[in-house]
């Protein structure tokens, strides 16, 4: 039972590794040097977000037949050769392969960090006990790109590649951790029929449930539309003449905005209730 428990923080460096992302405070100034546009970076993002867009039920549906540990290890994989493609890019065919790489790298890890942590916990762990744990992970995650950001601000005072480096070895961090977590037991997809699966999983989730279906196109939409929009604030920094040094900073102030909410959030919920929660987030 304790390896299971560690779980529970093995769960919380992945995560905080996985959202590692030194290079995201320069990220649109480094791809503008290598000639390319504002449009070809929003160009770049759709192929990031169709791919993970696609991929979310297959990767779910991976998730349940292979289970929670090899779709995470796959994922980190993934993750790894992504930032490894990112490291040598210099086109735009080269960054657009990284973009769907790591795109897919995100839909095999999204849900399966969630549901392995939750089954790592106690069956009689209460529910509020459960959003604490996962507003924890949320939490990590945020605090693992503030502190990656900062980091960015630090060795964007010599180059831009100190930056690239130190995201190629975070990048690989993930993978290692989920070589050392433990599936908990639970009830695998049959194997034998993979149409008859695919069915079972389409009618559970856009006609069975309705709270499902609508969480789903929630967390799909919603991720999706702040990909685009967070890329244009960058630019708009360039203009402004915001040295580079800074732009770390200042992302780094958004994210731990956003983590110690996320640390706090079943504290919020216990005493607003999630609904009032849910419409205050809208």
């Amino acid at each position: 039972m304790n390896s299971i428990k560690n779980n529970i923080n093995k769960i919380y460096i992945f995560k905080f590794f996985l959202c590692f992302l030194i290079m995201i405070p320069v990220f649109v100034p480094y791809i503008l040097s290598f000639n390319l546009t504002m449009l070809d970076i929003f160009i770049l993002q759709m192929v990031f977000g169709i791919t993970m867009g696609v991929m979310e039920i297959p990767s779910g549906y991976l998730c349940d037949l292979w289970g929670r540990k090899p779709t995470l290890m796959l994922g980190g994989f993934l993750w790894g050769i992504g930032y490894t493609i990112f490291y040598f890019a210099d086109s735009f065919l080269l960054f657009a392969l990284f973009e769907a790489t790591v795109g897919i790298a995100a839909a095999m890890v999204s849900g399966a960090d969630f549901s392995l942590l939750y089954d790592s916990l106690k069956q009689n762990t209460p529910r509020g006990e459960k959003t604490k744990f996962v507003g924890n992970m949320q939490s990590y995650g945020v605090f693992g790109e503030a502190v990656a950001s900062i980091g960015c601000g630090f060795l964007m005072i010599y180059s831009y590649m100190h930056v690239m480096s130190a995201q190629l070895i975070a990048a690989w961090i993930p993978f290692f951790v989920t070589i050392f977590l433990i599936e908990p037991k639970y009830k695998k997809m049959d194997k034998k029929s993979h149409k008859k699966n695919f069915k079972k999983i389409l009618r559970h989730l856009f006609f069975s449930d309705k709270l499902l279906r609508l969480t789903f196109f929630n967390l799909v939409v919603y991720s999706l539309a702040t990909f685009f929009v967070v890329w244009i604030f960058q630019k708009y920094w360039q203009q402004e003449k915001i040295p580079l040094k800074y732009f770390g900073i200042i992302w780094a102030t958004y994210n731990l905005t956003v983590g110690l909410v996320s640390r706090n959030v079943h504290r919020i919920e216990k005493k607003m209730g999630a609904f009032s929660v849910l419409v205050a987030m809208g």
